[in-house]
């Protein structure tokens, strides 16, 4: 169990671990999960920023890089399901302790990190708007909670069937269920998704659970297929994977997409559908739609190769450990990105330039100071919990000393009664 503990820990921070009986450290495979989670990190920013200040502006590579930003919502997702899967596969017997972890780690987003994210929406929103805001952690959330109980029971292939049914059935919901009572609709919107009236029409930005939870599972697949390759100690394979994987979903969407927005017959048929073309869009992201989430997906991936590939050559080390770092801290950089983001630079209205490049690096150093300190911190990510982890486990340690205690009993009665 402390085994777990400590390589979940290091998922989230990056933190080294000790040494095994081999006398090999794991801080380098773990290191490189945080360098990924990092640079999803980028896009995240990159994303809000345009939001907050390009757009405000009207300025035309606002649309340009709000695409490219895109890349941050499935990679994030993937990486903290590849994350469960490489530590499943590196220690399985340590399973329902890391399950019990993440439960408390997903309890934790959905009550304090939600809760502190929504005040982040009171300037520009009221308290019950800001309240029902809808955040990627979220999604996650539920996903940490839900995802490891999938993986315990599933092997690869099923996982991969499962993922799929269950994201063609939020699909589903989203198109057929007209429900018929405010509830109802509440379910609808942040359980499968809702989609807009027409294919013009406004999109509720919500991140609805299902999809999301169908591209967590997912990312557990990939990541056992990275976790095999580092217990092998082939980490220029596993490297390798992140390309392979990358350039495949991404090769799949621009397929998708030039199938059926190039060749007129095809087009033909798609327009005729609100629902087909929802479903080929490339920026579909409210509900994700399957073209939306393997082109951006694998570019996440492709990405990730890039710094990976970056960190094994030894190249810009500052910029690697910067990642790290952030990657380390990803949830209280998560959190300080929306507050800076959207109550203070939005509302400030600040007046366009040219320099506005440099204006978004000025935004990262408040984030890259936090994870700087937060690393400094000894074990800092160990207060981001709610008690169930210690609370579940209390008991059947209790338990487990009471029957030893009994078992003892008539052993030490028997030495008294001879003495």
């Amino acid at each position: 169990m402390r085994m777990a503990s400590q390589l979940l820990d290091a998922s989230v921070s990056g933190a080294p671990l000790a040494r095994g009986e081999s006398g090999k450290t794991s801080s380098a495979r773990i290191r490189e999960i945080d360098v990924a989670r990092g640079a999803a990190m980028f896009f995240v920013c990159l994303s809000h920023f345009s939001g907050a200040y390009l757009w405000l502006h009207g300025i035309e590579a606002a649309e340009l890089l709000a695409t490219m930003s895109m890349i941050a919502s499935p990679s994030f997702v993937l990486i903290s399901g590849m994350t469960l899967g490489v530590l499943g596969t590196r220690n399985p017997e340590d399973l329902p302790h890391l399950r019990i972890r993440l439960l408390d780690r997903g309890l934790f987003l959905l009550l304090v990190g939600h809760f502190v994210l929504s005040v982040s929406q009171l300037r520009r929103n009221t308290i019950a708007g800001a309240f029902y805001t809808s955040f990627l952690t979220d999604a996650l959330a539920v996903a940490m909670i839900v995802g490891p109980r999938i993986v315990s029971v599933t092997g690869r292939s099923l996982r991969i069937a499962i993922s799929l049914m269950i994201y063609c059935a939020g699909w589903v919901a989203s198109a057929c269920w007209l429900p018929s009572s405010d509830g109802g609709t509440q379910i609808q919107r942040y359980v499968f998704g809702s989609l807009p009236t027409n294919i013009s029409g406004a999109r509720t930005l919500v991140f609805p659970v299902v999809p999301w939870l169908a591209v967590y599972l997912l990312g557990t697949v990939f990541g056992e297929y990275v976790g095999d390759c580092y217990r092998k100690g082939e980490r220029a394979r596993a490297r390798k994977l992140f390309l392979v994987a990358g350039l495949g979903f991404m090769c799949l969407g621009a397929a998708i997409y030039f199938v059926t927005r190039r060749i007129q017959t095809v087009h033909a048929l798609v327009t005729q559908s609100m629902l087909a073309t929802l479903l080929t869009s490339p920026t579909l992201k409210f509900p994700p739609g399957p073209a939306f989430i393997a082109y951006f997906g694998g570019s996440g991936l492709v990405f990730m190769w890039l710094v990976l590939e970056l960190q094994a050559r030894g190249g810009f080390p500052w910029l690697v450990e910067s990642l790290r770092r952030v990657g380390y801290a990803s949830l209280p950089v998560f959190i300080l990105q929306y507050f800076l983001y959207s109550a203070l630079i939005r509302p400030a209205n600040l007046r366009y330039t040219a320099w506005w490049p440099l204006l978004f690096l000025g935004t990262l150093v408040p984030m890259w100071t936090l994870a700087t300190l937060w690393c400094r911190a000894d074990e800092a990510n160990r207060l981001l919990t709610v008690g169930v982890t210690s609370w579940l486990e209390s008991g059947p340690r209790r338990l487990l000393e009471r029957r030893l205690r009994a078992q003892q009993a008539p052993y030490s009665e028997s030495r008294t009664a001879s003495a």
